[in-house]
Parts: C-alpha cells; structure tokens; sequence
C-alpha cells in the first residue's frame, strides 16, 4: 500500500480518501499538497522551527553533521531491518533533511518518509529531493496509521515538544511490531561546560529573534567547546552552518535533558525492548516493538 493509503487524519484518526495533490478528511475536510509537493497538515507557520529553518537554510550539509548522522543510523543500518523495494522508514524532526539524505544514499529503495513541524524547513528539503514523501504535521500527533513504518526515528526532537513522550508514543504506535525505533536526546552534563549551557538557554531563549542571532554570533568561535552532538565547529563548517547549530541548542522554548533510564523505562512502558545504546554517544537508544502486540 502506498503511503498516502496509510495516513489518517492528525485530529479524529480518520482514515483520508483520494490521492496525488488533494486528500480528504470526512470531518476535518481537505488536506493539500504544496507546490513542493509537502503534504500540509498543519494550518499555521507559529513555533520556533519555522522561523528557524526560514532563516538558516544551508546551501549544503557540513560533512561532520553527515558523520554524526552516519553514526546515529548505523545501527539501523547494521540490523536486519526491511530495507529493499516496499520498505517504509520515518524520520520525525527532518529538518534540514541530513538523515533523509543519508538514508538515500545508502539505501535508495527505502521510502523514508520525512515529517516536521517547519513548512520552509520541508520546502527547502522537498527542492534538494523532489521525490521525497513529506509532511508539514506534529510528531505528537503522526498522520499515518498504526502499524505503517518498518523503522522510526527521531534525532533530537522529542527533546523540544511540548510533551516529549507522547512523540515517542507515536513513534511505537506507528512502528510495526518486530520494527526498530531510534531517538537521540540531549545528555543533561553536570560540569560547568553544562550549567553555562543551561543559564545561556535560559537567558537566550527569551529574548528577540535579533538579538538571538547576534548572541549567536558570539558564541560561533567557541563551538567547539560546547556540549552539541554535531561534530560542527568552524574548523569544518562555515560560519552560517555554525550559527545554525547554535541557535537550535540554544534559542527553542522547550528542551528537556533526560537520563538514559529514563527513555529505556519510556520504552518499556510502551512495550519495546531497548537492543542498543552508544554509550560512546549518549543518548543514543534503539528499542524493538514487541511482536506480541499484533492485533489478534
């Protein structure tokens, strides 16, 4: 089945009719495609990311962010996980598209299907893969149907909703059972490198957007120092690409730092058994849904 046959509507769960540029909702009535081609489930442009991706596309991806998306999907790609023709994989929070393109490039018969919350953030993804499924919707409330992905994974961005759990929720629910789920949070530290961390968002987060840039700006030099996954620094990247990194540690509302307990209990509550962790790069956990939970 196609992937326009496993959405449902993010409101009542309703299954959506038709196909090709207009789906339709019986109660909540159409859902349109952009002239990109990004399937808009969402009405409005409001939350951080949109303006952040409208700000800070990048003309092309910096090669450590690409190795830091490598490392992330390698255990994906390790596993006996359905990758051939057929096989349907989502990634939630695509952002700038990193882990989407990389998943092409491995493996170009996987459908991945990209969703996020920034409508310029897709548009720019949707130019550089014209053929990419994606959708402008909330990970907390995912527009497929149970069951529809052999694979999930969130990169960060359970870490900015405002109810992070649910997004991993849905994550499982979207899962098949036997499907492998990945996520990737933010490691509270506990040194000074982290309370600086921590008193900088607190600060930096409230003010202006010009004023988060400029503030930004400041700190580029130094990123090298700071407690981000990316690998990005000045001496791999440009200034623009630095800046990025960041603002999107730094300036977001929402951003929790949970312990690695903490998620592997979350997936245990939602009946998924935690197969791996990079303690080399915490925290990095994959879990595999429980066959058991097949409807009888």
């Amino acid at each position: 089945m196609t992937v326009e046959g496993r959405m449902r509507c993010p409101h009542c769960h309703a299954g959506l009719q038709g196909e090709g540029e207009t789906l339709r909702c019986s109660v909540h009535g159409v859902i349109k495609r952009s002239a990109a081609g990004v399937y808009l489930f969402l009405q409005d442009g409001a939350g951080y990311f949109e303006e952040h991706w409208q700000h800070n596309r990048l003309p092309e991806m910096p090669l450590a962010k690409r190795e830091t998306g490598i490392r992330f999907l390698s255990f994906l790609f390790n596993e006996a996980a359905p990758r051939g023709s057929g096989a349907r994989w989502v990634d939630v929070g695509t952002g700038d598209g990193v882990h989407l393109a990389i998943v092409r490039e491995f493996y170009p018969e996987v459908e991945v299907v990209g969703i996020d919350i920034s409508g310029p953030g897709l548009e720019a993804v949707a130019q550089r893969f014209p053929k990419a499924t994606l959708l402008h919707a909330d990970g907390q409330s995912i527009p497929l149907q149970d069951n529809s992905a052999d694979a999930t994974f969130s990169y960060g961005t359970l870490a900015y909703m405002d109810d992070p759990w649910k997004g991993l929720s849905e994550l499982v629910r979207v899962t098949k059972p036997g499907g492998l789920i990945g996520v990737w949070f933010y490691p509270k530290r506990g040194d000074l490198l982290g309370l600086l961390f921590r008193l900088t968002r607190r600060m930096v987060s409230k003010v202006p957007t010009l004023y988060q840039r400029a503030l930004a700006d400041l700190i580029v030099p130094f990123l090298s120092l700071l407690p981000t996954a990316s690998g990005v620094s000045l001496k791999n990247a440009s200034w623009k690409a630095c800046r990025e990194v960041v603002l999107v540690n730094i300036a977001p509302p929402n951003l929790i730092f949970p312990t690695q307990e903490e998620v592997c209990e979350h997936f245990s509550g939602l009946k998924c058994d935690v197969v791996h962790s990079d303690q080399a790069n915490p925290i990095s956990v994959w879990a595999k849904k429980r066959v058991d939970l097949i409807a009888p």
